[in-house]
């Protein structure tokens, strides 16, 4: 399911990233110009496009959940060889490890029959694969990272592409005041990046239940789990978003797409690593750790002398409110800067 999730993510990441670049412009030079019927047109062609990629792909995760846990037993008359496992462990209890000859419990004569019933060759037969709604939360969890980047090509991708194409210019004859302009494009990507995010990640916990219901168990899962995963889900695409405005600023630093998606790629998997490596104390202020505490809730804690995630220590140096309130810094930060670099410098 985690491979199916990706093949579904990257067309649709690249098509996002079309429908920014050349979709959206277009939709804002058509509404500035009243062109409603071209718009209209463009528009449903847009949503046509992305339901012909969408349904095929949440009707193919089915399928394939479907496929990949179907059971198929053996005939009941083949006998199944006992597995290595079960050889290790009854050699194991035959040397004294699970109880001593001499102590054995009431009701057993010798170590020998002590473990032919406690090591039963049953619990060592491999289980057949299921969808397990327990799993659903580590899954969000682990695919935060796919939907957080997409968020942030995203911001850059709608952030850059006014400045690529020259509609900067049209944008800022129709509207002057430059603050205004930058507060309403990094609400519009943020809400955008919000909207997308919270969609997909809804499909795929319907995809998944669905899953569960067909060839799968919920045995194990907490009885709020819907509330478990949606709350992580939600907490995704808000540092999605956030991150699409931080890169949306970057964009708007660089004048460019290409500038805040090169400048943020780096930082975020070369640059961030190295600084916490070299200065573990500057750990706690940066982005993707804030970011991984705020999306799992899990406190970053001092561990072996350098921060990791784990749970709540003697010394947490940054809890998820924490986390929260530096994004908030860095994006502050970052679009003080952006906004000051657009009001002073010329629009060519």
């Amino acid at each position: 399911l985690n491979y199916a999730w990706l093949v579904l993510m990257v067309p649709l990441g690249v098509f996002g990233m079309a429908v920014a670049t050349a979709v959206f412009p277009t939709l804002a030079r058509q509404g500035a110009a009243e062109e409603r019927g071209e718009l209209r047109e463009l528009f449903g062609l847009t949503l046509r496009m992305i339901l012909f990629l969408t349904l095929p792909a949440a009707a193919g995760i089915v399928i394939g959940v479907a496929i990949g846990t179907a059971r198929s037993s053996p005939p009941a008359a083949v006998p199944r060889p006992p597995s290595p496992a079960y050889e290790r462990a009854m050699k194991a209890c035959l040397r004294g490890e699970f109880a001593s000859p001499e102590e054995l419990p009431p009701g057993f004569a010798s170590l020998r029959e002590f473990c032919e019933a406690t090591v039963r060759p049953e619990d060592f037969v491999p289980q057949p694969s299921q969808v397990r709604l327990a799993d659903l939360r580590p899954l969000l969890e682990g695919l935060a990272t796919v939907v957080v980047m997409l968020g942030v090509v995203l911001g850059a991708t709608l952030g850059g592409a006014d400045w690529g194409t020259g509609q900067i210019t049209t944008l800022l004859t129709w509207e002057p005041r430059r603050l205004r302009v930058l507060m309403v494009r990094a609400a519009v990507t943020a809400t955008t990046i919000a909207s997308i995010t919270v969609a997909l990640q809804a499909l795929l916990i319907a995809l998944y239940r669905a899953g569960v219901a067909l060839r799968g168990s919920a045995e194990g899962a907490p009885p709020d789990w819907l509330a478990q995963v949606a709350g992580v889900g939600l907490r995704t695409s808000a540092v999605a978003a956030l991150l699409g405005a931080v890169a949306l600023a970057v964009a708007t630093l660089g004048r460019g797409t290409a500038p805040a998606v090169g400048a943020l790629l780096a930082y975020l998997v070369g640059v961030e690593g190295f600084l916490a490596g070299l200065a573990p104390r500057v750990a706690p202020w940066l982005l993707v750790r804030n970011a991984v505490v705020a999306i799992t809730g899990t406190p970053l804690v001092v561990y072996r002398g350098g921060p990791r995630l784990g749970p709540v220590g003697a010394e947490i140096v940054r809890t998820p409110g924490e986390a929260w309130v530096v994004l908030l810094l860095w994006l502050a930060v970052l679009g003080s800067t952006a906004l000051a670099a657009f009001r002073l410098r010329d629009v060519h």
